[in-house]
């Protein structure tokens, strides 16, 4: 039975991530453009609706908090010149919500994917590229720090997933600095923080797109971590994490096999199932 203190932990991501947008509008000197954001949220809002009219989901398949988490997520990261291109990474996003699904779960992180296929087909023409992460002034950062607590205190349940990949990383970083014979500072000179810190603590713990068990996702995170790090220094690629969690994505059937445990379900959507019964 679903507690009454019980309530969907999207409401406070969702929070912190229009306070991020808004600091970048305000604060940003201009880098993103309030016309963009206009846009994005307007495709992805008639795309959904699109979705739903013709039938094509389930009605429980998703609720549009979801949805609008990834919206703003991409508003931050995606830059492009090109409004048309704006609207095709908004059919890219609602189609993986909608349709990579396996079990009720997302085979694929759908920001991720997003942004690692806009990446792909721009191929280094600066068609599209992503967002160096200026919103991340010392006001925006301690902002964003200090409402992690409200993130996590209601119920994600995946710090273990953003820990186990930290730790992980950073040991990576550790080894590469042994052997090479330098220093860590200079190892993480070529590490953007700020970027890593989003995507540990706002992409990687979607909770529908991660393992059920807890030892399913510290192996996925550090299989993530590895290639991470064989993306970014053997193979040179710029900004592979979303390359990466995309194609470590694929195993999360295989991890929630090995290791069966209980789906992680919105609280929300977890009341209507209750409802049904």
């Amino acid at each position: 039975m679903l507690r009454k203190d019980d309530w969907e932990p999207r409401h406070s991501q969702l929070f912190l991530h229009i306070f991020l947008v808004a600091c970048a509008l305000i604060l940003g000197g201009g880098w993103l453009r309030s016309d963009h954001v206009f846009l994005m949220i307007a495709s992805v809002g008639a795309l959904h609706l699109l979705f739903r009219k013709f039938r094509l989901v389930s009605e429980n398949s998703l609720e549009w908090e979801s949805l609008m988490l990834s919206c703003l997520g991409l508003c931050l990261l995606l830059r492009t010149q090109s409004l048309v291109l704006l609207v095709v990474a908004a059919l890219l996003l609602v189609g993986s919500h909608y349709l990579f699904r396996f079990k009720s779960k997302l085979l694929v992180n759908p920001l991720a994917f997003t942004l690692a296929t806009m990446l792909l087909y721009s191929g280094g023409t600066k068609k599209v590229w992503l967002s160096s992460m200026q919103w991340a002034s010392p006001e925006i950062v301690l902002g964003s720090v200090a409402l992690l607590g409200l993130l996590f205190a209601r119920g994600v349940k995946r710090l273990d997933t953003a820990l186990s990949f930290g730790m992980a990383y950073a040991l990576l970083l550790a080894g590469r600095s042994f052997v090479l014979g330098a220093s860590l500072g200079s190892t993480l000179d070529g590490v953007n923080l700020a970027g890593m810190m989003f995507f540990s603590f706002f992409v990687l713990i979607d909770p529908l797109s991660t393992p059920n068990s807890r030892a399913g996702r510290m192996i996925y995170s550090a299989f993530l971590a590895w290639v991470l790090y064989s993306f970014q220094f053997i193979s040179q690629l710029e900004h592979s994490e979303f390359l990466a969690l995309t194609l470590v994505g694929l195993i999360n059937p295989l991890m929630d096999q090995m290791f069966p445990a209980r789906a992680f379900r919105w609280p929300r959507y977890q009341l209507k199932l209750e409802k049904a019964k």
